[in-house]
């Protein structure tokens, strides 16, 4: 939530004005103190533009949420992710992410090239 808040430009101020809520209650729905209702997960998902099912993308049945995400640029790297206009390339980004995050080799061949966009 953090993250996503943070990669609109958003303060936790603003959020919690526009939630009804304080920001001191915005920080607990965040840091994990406050559980969120699914009423109030929809307002927020609503308020920061991405569908409910955003907060749950990738957690199986008996996954843990990590206890904190990293700060340092995670936010920006996360915005950056989110202004890329073409699925396809968004998914396989994500695609790479989690191949690389699992605990199988990557394989690449000697003429595999990444190339930058011109």
């Amino acid at each position: 939530m953090r993250l996503l808040r943070e990669a609109r430009g958003l303060t936790q101020v603003q959020v919690a004005r526009a939630l009804g809520v304080s920001f001191q209650q915005l920080q607990k729905y965040e840091q994990g103190e406050n559980r969120v209702s699914a009423s109030r997960l929809f307002e927020i998902a609503h308020l920061l533009g991405t569908e409910i099912g955003f907060f749950f993308e990738g957690l199986g049945a008996v996954e843990a949420s990590p206890p904190g995400l990293p700060r340092d640029g995670a936010a920006k790297l996360f915005a950056q992710f989110l202004s890329i206009k073409d699925a396809t390339v968004r998914n396989e980004i994500r695609d790479l992410i989690a191949a690389l995050a699992s605990d199988r080799p990557c394989e690449f061949s000697a003429t595999d090239q990444m190339t930058a966009p011109r």
